[in-house]
């Protein structure tokens, strides 16, 4: 039986604090936010000189994991220590620290990557080609939508970011279960095991969806349409 593995996604709360990285311990910046895309683009270690600092760019609840700039995961300590057990060699975790704000912190680079996407049961996938302008990117992927991978390909991985589409942070079981034992805030689990549903199976579940409340309102609807309650509206 396959393990089932999940994509590691950030929680859209916006009342939780956002943060951006300004340098590391060097002062050496990356320039643009875009720049820091580096620490998801290939598995490879970085050349950063620790402690990177970071500053809060949006106040709010603090999480035990965020995400910055292009999908790049900060976290506590404690959850470094999970992720340090069940990773091992396959992640770094570069010390950071918070401006105005105690404690440590750690930006992850993930250093593991897997081409197991299962292209045919992905509900939307599109390529780079070389008319679309990013020539060192042909084959890889320009678009996913509905992911869905071959769990038999990533086997052996308890974290790693997909192959040809490098923003996607994929997890197994064992660090979701983990995640939820320890209570940890600030990222959802989605089946990435599953067949998805396809864009008209989609768009049949949303009119379905809507003819159910058109008649669940349709007494209410019906009863605010009469003359008596029209009238009482207009005086």
């Amino acid at each position: 039986m396959s393990v089932p593995f999940y994509e590691f996604r950030m929680q859209d709360n916006p009342r939780v604090w956002d943060l951006q990285i300004l340098h590391d311990a060097h002062g050496n910046a990356r320039g643009d936010k875009n720049r820091w895309a580096e620490l998801r683009r290939r598995p490879k270690r970085s050349d950063l000189i620790p402690p990177l600092e970071l500053a809060v760019e949006r106040a709010g609840k603090i999480r035990d994991i965020t995400f910055v700039h292009c999908e790049i995961p900060v976290l506590s300590p404690h959850v470094a220590d999970v992720l340090r057990k069940l990773a091992g060699e396959r992640i770094e975790l570069i010390p950071a620290k918070v401006q105005d704000v105690p404690g440590d912190y750690f930006v992850m680079n993930v250093l593991s990557e897997v081409k197991c996407l299962d292209e045919a049961k992905t509900r939307y996938v599109q390529k780079w080609t070389e008319d679309l302008g990013q020539p060192h990117r042909v084959g890889e992927y320009a678009m996913i939508e509905g992911l869905v991978i071959n769990p038999e390909l990533a086997a052996r991985h308890n974290l790693f970011r997909l192959w040809g589409h490098n923003s996607r942070l994929i997890v197994s079981a064992s660090i979701k279960e983990a995640f939820e034992r320890e209570g940890f805030t600030g990222v959802d689990f989605i089946d990435v095991c599953s067949p998805q549903p396809t864009l008209a199976e989609m768009a049949a579940q949303r009119k379905k969806m809507r003819e159910f409340y058109d008649h669940l309102l349709a007494p209410a609807i019906e009863e605010c349409n009469t003359p008596q309650k029209l009238g009482a509206l207009l005086r």
